[in-house]
């Protein structure tokens, strides 16, 4: 699978070298692919997901670590029901998705813990999921990720503003590194869209509408394997009513800062250095908003 490359010569700003986000699109384009919450289907299968041999063997014990690990360094780690996308298709103009119940303790110990070398080898060696699965170790339904379904999104105010959030020291994935505006894995039986509801409320402190979401695009993380819906968020409120309802409302746990950023043509320099130099959580954040910055600058719906 090849990642999202962003010529130079694309945008004002972009640099000298063509910019490489390691996130590789399945259902969805950058500049115009758009699915309404109606149209992302779910079908849910009643077995849970159980890695194959040898990783199943050796998740508990991983889970442990990642737990010691944790508390040593006062992380915040919980484990908890998710949303495992087994499949999808793409069927006249919605977005099907199979999904099956996994858990935080499986992914922690399986896409969070690719490259660690945990997987015994009988001449006393030991090797990593990574080089187990080899060429296949992203393939759709892979047997050895739990591979939750997250829902990533920017918000984009009315005044066309966005905000980048920097994720706090104390939560346990990627502490201190910017994200996009809001996002999180699905619950077991939760659909994209009321998981992307229920986090904005507890990240932001705000009620959005089903009307104010646009998914973008399905894809993987190339750096953990992570399945991700894209979607952007326009809200009805101005940038300093969304930033008031953070202060008055929001449960502040992830994050306590954040930038905004304005996503005019003006603006477009600033924005493109912060996409291409920003020390970014995942390539998720930064294909989530390339392809904000793209359909609110660059397409006929956007500002000028």
């Amino acid at each position: 699978m090849a990642g999202i490359v962003v010529h130079q010569d694309t945008v004002n700003g972009a640099g000298d070298a063509d910019l490489r986000i390691d996130f590789h699109i399945l259902a969805g384009d950058v500049a115009h692919s758009r699915f309404r919450p109606d149209q992302i289907r779910c079908r849910w299968l009643a077995q849970p997901f159980e890695p194959a041999h040898p990783v199943g063997a050796l998740v508990e014990r991983q889970w442990r670590r990642n737990q010691a690990t944790a508390a040593e360094s006062g992380l915040q780690l919980f484990d908890g029901a998710l949303a495992r996308l087994v499949a999808f298709r793409l069927q006249g103009d919605g977005l099907h998705l199979t999904l099956q119940p996994t858990s935080y303790r499986v992914f922690s110990a399986t896409n969070l813990m690719l490259d660690a070398p945990m997987i015994p080898l009988s001449d006393g060696g030991r090797q990593s999921i990574r080089q187990l699965a080899g060429a296949d170790v992203f393939r759709q339904s892979s047997p050895y990720l739990a591979n939750p379904l997250n829902v990533i999104a920017t918000i984009v105010s009315r005044d066309a503003v966005t905000f980048v959030p920097r994720r706090s020291s104390r939560v346990y994935e990627r502490p201190g590194t910017l994200q996009t505006s809001v996002g999180g894995a699905l619950d077991k039986g939760e659909h994209p869209a009321v998981a992307l509801r229920r986090e904005t409320m507890e990240e932001w402190g705000l009620e959005i509408r089903e009307d104010e979401i646009t998914f973008l695009a399905l894809g993987v993380s190339g750096t953990t394997g992570e399945p991700d819906l894209l979607a952007m968020v326009r809200s009805r409120l101005s940038a300093e009513e969304i930033r008031r309802r953070y202060q008055r409302r929001a449960e502040q746990e992830e994050f306590t800062v954040f930038r905004q950023v304005p996503l005019t043509r003006d603006n477009v320099g600033a924005a493109m250095e912060l996409l291409a130099t920003g020390d970014w959580s995942q390539p998720s954040d930064q294909a989530a908003f390339y392809l904000t910055l793209v359909r609110t600058v660059f397409s006929d719906h956007g500002p000028a």
